[in-house]
C-alpha cells in the first residue's frame, strides 16, 4: 500500500501529532541515544564550532548532546533571531552563558555576554525529513534563510536531529529548501547527497 503524499501544512500537523505523542520517558531515553550515536558517527574536526538549538514543542532534545561536545573541547552556539530579518546569527554559548527570550518564546545567547561566530556544523530541529535529506520546518524560513546566504561562501554542514519517528516516505519541497547533509536519529545516522 502506498504511503499517502500530503502537502507540507497537512504533513506539519501529521508531524506535530506524531512528535507531540513520544511518551516523556521515550524522550529522554531518545535524547541519550541521539547524543551516543552522534558522537560515534559523525567526524567533527578537532576545533570545529558546532551550532545547536534550544529544544521547543517535543523537539529531541539536543543539550546532553551539546554538553558532551563542550567537554569535549568544542566551541558550541546557538542562534540568535535578528530583529526585522529572517535570518539568524549564531553565538557562543555554555550552560553559564546568560540567555534572553525571543518572541517566539526561546532561550537565545544574550548578545551582550556572548561572541558572535559562523559554525562550521549546524544542528538543525525539524518536523519531518526523508531519505534525500529534505527537511520540513516550522515554516518561518529562518534556517533556509541563513543556508541560503552562507551557501557558497563558507563551507558547513547541515544535520538534522529528529526521532526516528520523524522520518517519512517524501517530505514536500520547493526550489529554495535546502537539503540536510546528514540527519542523526536515536537509531541511526543518515547521510545525504553533498549540498555543496
Amino acid at each position: 500500500m502506498a504511503s499517502p503524499v500530503f502537502s507540507k501544512q497537512s504533513l506539519r500537523d501529521a508531524a506535530f501529532r506524531r512528535r507531540n505523542a513520544i511518551a516523556p520517558e521515550e524522550r529522554i531515553r531518545a535524547a541519550e541515544g541521539l547524543r551516543d550515536n552522534f558522537i560515534k558517527s559523525v567526524y567533527l574536526p578537532t576545533g570545529a564550532s558546532v551550532a545547536g538549538y534550544m529544544p521547543v514543542k517535543s523537539e529531541i532534545n539536543v543539550l546532553p548532546l551539546l554538553d558532551a561536545l563542550i567537554a569535549r573541547g568544542y566551541p558550541v552556539l546557538m542562534p540568535r533571531i535578528i530583529p526585522n530579518d529572517t535570518q539568524m546569527e549564531f553565538r557562543r554559548w555554555d550552560r553559564n552563558v546568560p540567555t534572553l527570550r525571543n518572541l517566539y518564546g526561546i532561550e537565545e545567547p544574550d548578545p551582550m555576554k556572548s561572541e558572535a561566530g559562523i559554525p562550521d556544523f549546524f544542528i538543525v530541529p525539524l518536523l519531518a525529513f526523508d531519505a534525500s535529506g529534505n527537511r520540513l520546518g516550522y515554516g518561518a524560513g529562518y534556517y533556509d534563510q541563513t543556508f541560503s546566504k552562507l551557501r557558497g561562501k563558507v563551507p558547513f554542514t547541515a544535520i538534522g536531529a529528529a526521532y526516528e519517528s520523524q522520518r517519512y516516505e517524501h517530505v514536500p519541497h520547493e526550489g529554495h529548501d535546502h537539503r540536510l547533509d546528514m540527519c542523526v536519529t536515536e537509531a541511526a545516522t543518515y547521510t545525504f547527497r553533498s549540498n555543496t
